[in-house]
């Protein structure tokens, strides 16, 4: 049994750290994704919602923590 435990135990520590530089990785990406910031209502769309290809007056396309930083909305449609 100790020989079981001692096993698993390599194994989960041997996976944990590239799991934790991957998840680390894709927060990075999300963190930097673009997205469509009306300046005017502050609403913040994904650049594939339909919303966000309808607006061209006052929309720009910003990464999405800026848009948050600005008071930016979520879209109710694509959750901004």
């Amino acid at each position: 049994m100790k020989k079981i435990l001692i096993g698993l135990f390599i194994i989960l520590n041997t996976f944990t750290p590239q799991y934790v530089v991957l998840n680390s990785a894709v927060a990075i990406e999300a963190r930097a994704e673009k997205v469509a910031f009306n300046t005017k209502t502050y609403k913040v769309h994904k650049l594939s919602c339909p919303s966000a290809q309808v607006c061209t007056v006052n929309c720009v396309t910003i990464e999405r923590k800026e848009a948050y930083q600005k008071g930016g909305i979520p879209c109710k449609k694509c959750g901004g």
